[in-house]
């Protein structure tokens, strides 16, 4: 961030501070715990919403010291179980990732300059071996259970927390009663972005005959996507991206975080006439169809599933009437508006004034 944009930002923060401080409004709604506002010098209405936008137990810090009766956002529907396991007096409501709320369409699939496109880093999954020792020298019974977990949450679809919680209930153990909570917290981590890790070498290097445009970091050597012939574009801002995928026919997506939610890429991908190729998660699986509307990853025949991309790819005529199709699922359902109007719905304080 340049200076400019520091003082903007700086400056902004001021305005909103000054903002809650003038107007006492009946809500304040903060992202991820980032915007301090329990540091104000000045009251702030208890009434407070808070999105997070990943696990609640990737964001402890924030979520603990959250006020009695406050509203914590979760953006998966497996996510609910810690909230309701670990006990927290909060009122957890389930608003998944979204995207804007205007569609840029823009070019004609067929017109575009990047035939398939992908968004991440590149890097080869931590050992296994690292998120178990945090367990390391305990009964052999907690091992059994990280390794198993993470293999349910790698195979199965089965959210990290609710993996690890079923394995150590059939063990006969407490699944909070193992290790302190920050330590369970980032055990739970390690293991979804394990499990994401594995996903994403699996799918990059099911295209090895393909020519993948990835947009990303290349942090090291990956046996498989490195060595081939792709286009490589290092680190890319997050204006850059919604550049590229004004320019791409068809976007990657995988995400195994969200197996009852979604990610935010599906949803920019399409708002920018984009076709996106991703994960079935059993919420976005609510409102679309495979071949139809959305391109869903068949993991289990992904050999023949990537052919059966490449031929979409290669004819966009045969990929344009999917993205047609999506297009209006996701202007009724899924942009950023319709998250927060279903959220504030739920809420007793902020519902009485919607329309």
């Amino acid at each position: 961030v340049d200076r400019r944009q520091r003082q903007m930002c700086i400056r902004d923060r001021l305005d909103m501070h000054e903002a809650v401080k003038s107007e006492r409004p009946m809500l304040t709604f903060d992202t991820n715990g980032k915007i301090p506002l329990h540091k104000a010098q000045f009251p702030v209405e208890q009434n407070k919403l808070r999105y997070y936008s990943d696990a609640p137990y990737e964001f402890l810090e924030y979520v603990e010291p959250m006020k009695k009766g406050a509203t914590a956002t979760y953006s998966d529907r497996s996510f609910k179980q810690f909230y309701d396991d670990v006990g927290f007096d909060l009122k957890p409501i389930f608003m998944p990732h979204g995207g804007p709320n205007k569609v840029k369409k823009g070019k004609l699939l067929k017109d575009r300059k990047y035939p398939i496109s992908f968004v991440g880093y590149i890097k080869n999954p931590e050992p296994r071996g690292p998120f178990e020792n945090l367990i390391w020298g305990s009964d052999e019974r907690l091992v059994s259970i990280v390794r198993r977990a993470s293999e349910m949450n790698l195979h199965e679809g089965i959210e990290a927390y609710v993996a690890f919680r079923t394995c150590a209930l059939e063990a006969g153990f407490d699944p909070l009663g193992i290790m302190p909570l920050d330590q369970l917290g980032e055990l739970l981590n390690k293991m979804g972005h394990w499990a994401e890790e594995q996903r994403r070498l699996e799918l990059l290097r099911a295209f090895k005959s393909h020519s993948l445009h990835i947009f990303g970091p290349v942090m090291e050597d990956v046996k498989g996507v490195t060595d081939q012939p792709h286009h490589f574009y290092g680190a890319t801002k997050g204006t850059e991206v919604l550049e590229v995928l004004k320019e791409s026919r068809l976007l990657l997506n995988t995400v195994t975080k969200f197996p009852d939610g979604s990610h935010e890429r599906i949803w920019f991908a399409l708002a920018h006439g984009c076709m996106i190729y991703t994960d079935a998660s059993r919420f976005v699986m609510e409102s679309f169809k495979d071949d139809k509307n959305i391109l869903f990853i068949d993991y289990d025949n992904l050999e023949l599933d990537v052919q059966r991309i490449q031929s979409y790819v290669v004819d966009a005529d045969t990929l344009q009437p999917i993205l047609e199709q999506a297009l209006p699922i996701y202007q009724q359902k899924h942009t950023w508006l319709q998250r927060i109007e279903s959220t504030f719905r739920q809420m007793p304080e902020v519902s009485p004034f919607m329309p």
